[in-house]
């Protein structure tokens, strides 16, 4: 080999073990990975329409706000318009209602001994001329009259006394006479047939202080207070005479109280039965519970005729509803759509701004039935103003 082709042999090894060199600035950016051209000019038109577009919407918002005036705070919203429907308005809440037959007056034992038979049962009406028990198998009686059985009556006796048992007798149907209050033959021969009638062979003619006892009015429904077996001394109560009509009243919430007017209708379900009342004066007799009084619709007893349906022991309570407004009937408007003139009368606006007089017939939970306008009219319900 020659030297020159020497030289070159060794050029060429040199070269291929020499490390490489970095390549221009045009090569590279033509070898990076990322966006070309297209995508950058893409990008920078996209970012120009975006800025343009939110300088033009702040100038519009600005020039809106600039060029409308603020709405005028006194200038009530636009109405809304309402088509009338028939309904129905009523307002009631929970209540409980309490019975109890109050005690007129005792009727106590005329003499000591041990109670033989009690034949009134509590709540039974007893009449003129019955025995209610016996005490020492004698029977005590029960006559209407307004003076105490105080003594033994006998012939010769006189006073008001002999003249209640003369009209005792007569309305039994043994004395013919005039009451005179005087006790002689003809009461004596009445006296012995009434004691006949009673199942005494041997009758006396004389009336002992044991034998009856006086009442002011008869019958009355009464309460046994004594069992057989039990031992009484002379004055010892026997029975009770109740009232002639168990008494009712509402237990109440205080925040109720204020809404149970005298017109209010408290409705009671009894038993197998409702029974209709009007709240009235505030009952005190408990600090502890708040209380109205109830009488029936009438006036009379809140039970009515069925007063013998309420229990006679203790105190007997039942679910109620007072009705603060009852439930009426007719073409229903909200209550917002009914204005009043100066003078108190009461209209609603048509729809096409003609003013309407209505009567309010009630009104409960922010609807009304009135008269005036027909179902399927349409009147303006004004919005509330912010």
């Amino acid at each position: 080999m020659t030297l020159d082709a020497r030289a070159d042999v060794g050029a060429e090894a040199a070269e291929q073990s020499r490390p490489p060199t970095a390549t221009s600035a045009p090569d590279a950016r033509r070898r990076r990975p990322g966006w070309g051209p297209a995508v950058r000019t893409a990008a920078r038109t996209l970012l120009v329409l975006v800025v343009a577009t939110t300088v033009f919407a702040a100038g519009w918002w600005s020039a809106r706000t600039a060029l409308d005036p603020p709405r005028d705070p006194l200038r009530p919203p636009a109405a809304l318009e309402y088509t009338v429907a028939t309904g129905a308005v009523e307002e009631s809440f929970p209540v409980t209602a309490v019975a109890s037959w109050p005690t007129r007056f005792s009727v106590t034992s005329p003499a000591g001994g041990v109670v033989t038979t009690v034949s009134a049962g509590a709540g039974d009406s007893v009449g003129e001329g019955e025995a209610p028990l016996t005490v020492d198998l004698a029977a005590v009686r029960l006559a209407q009259g307004e003076v105490p059985m105080f003594r033994d009556l006998v012939p010769g006796t006189r006073g008001p006394d002999v003249e209640q048992l003369q009209l005792f007798l007569k309305r039994q149907g043994h004395f013919p006479d005039e009451a005179t209050g005087t006790f002689g033959a003809t009461t004596q021969s009445a006296v012995q047939a009434w004691q006949r009638d009673n199942g005494n062979p041997r009758p006396s003619g004389s009336v002992l202080a044991t034998e009856l006892v006086f009442v002011p009015e008869l019958p009355v429904r009464v309460r046994p207070t004594v069992d057989v077996g039990d031992r009484v001394a002379p004055g010892d109560p026997l029975y009770e005479v109740l009232a002639a009509a168990p008494v009712f009243r509402a237990e109440v919430t205080e925040d109720q109280l204020l809404t149970l007017t005298p017109s209010v209708t408290i409705a009671v379900d009894g038993p197998g039965q409702r029974w209709t009342a009007t709240a009235g004066a505030t009952d005190d007799s408990d600090p502890n519970i708040r209380a109205v009084e109830l009488a029936g619709s009438d006036g009379g007893p809140v039970c009515a005729q069925t007063c013998s349906l309420v229990p006679v022991a203790g105190e007997s309570r039942w679910p109620a509803e007072a009705i603060t407004v009852p439930r009426v009937e007719g073409p229903q408007v909200p209550v917002g759509a009914i204005r009043t003139r100066a003078d108190g009368t009461t209209y609603v606006i048509m729809s096409d701004g003609v003013e309407r007089d209505v009567t309010v017939r009630a009104a409960a939970q922010g609807l009304a039935v009135v008269s005036g306008i027909d179902a399927g009219d349409r009147i303006q319900v004004p919005q509330a103003q912010s």
